[in-house]
């Protein structure tokens, strides 16, 4: 964890000096940015609860944070393929782990519903992501656990509104953090389960 120090606000003193982790400020910027693509510098710095002037010293421009986080979220989608392609000796646990680590970057992985995405991450990077997460659920398929009524790609694109979307109902306040994996799985696999396969209520959990 790397720890700075930014200048807040505070309503009886002004201003205080607090200690910030920088990922942790980063994710803020970034989820102001989701909501917000138009914000200004000035915005930013109130939505993360520090100064302008702090904000400024840290990333100098809106450019260079925006650059900043796109390496972030090419970070994420590295870790998300580095995971898929590893061997999967329990189809399900990995189906969870692949559910986690979306949940667990929700801010970066907000960003594919944002219209300006595709200038973001490149394309290839993007066909990469889409067609490992494509063999992901073939193997599934040929592992006898997930229906053959549509296609492998048909089921990504179902796995990526679903996390996103229930992504946006957690930004909302309408699904906890603790929920939001569980409430994946299960919707998930409520679709695209094959009938009468020997998944049971347990690996739903």
């Amino acid at each position: 964890m790397q720890v700075e120090f930014f200048n807040t606000p505070n309503s009886r003193k002004g201003w205080q000096t607090m200690a910030f982790d920088r990922e942790e400020l980063l994710e803020k910027l970034a989820m102001a940015l989701v909501a917000n693509p138009g914000s200004t510098m000035k915005e930013l710095a109130d939505s993360a609860g520090i100064s302008k002037a702090s904000l400024h010293r840290i990333y100098s421009t809106k450019e260079k944070l925006q650059t900043i986080i796109i390496e972030r979220m090419q970070g994420v989608f590295a870790e998300i393929r580095q995971s898929i392609q590893k061997p999967h000796e329990d189809y399900m646990e990995a189906l969870r782990e692949l559910i986690h680590i979306h949940c667990r970057n929700s801010t970066y992985i907000l960003f594919i519903g944002r219209d300006d995405f595709f200038d973001m991450l490149k394309d290839e990077e993007w066909d990469d992501y889409y067609n490992d997460l494509e063999a992901f659920f073939r193997e599934g398929q040929e592992q006898g656990l997930l229906t053959l009524d549509f296609s492998a790609g048909v089921m990504g694109d179902i796995f990526i509104s679903l996390v996103t979307g229930l992504l946006e109902c957690h930004l909302w306040g309408h699904l906890t953090e603790r929920e939001m994996e569980k409430t994946i799985l299960r919707a998930l696999m409520g679709g695209i389960v094959r009938q009468n396969t020997t998944v049971s209520k347990e690996q739903l959990q």
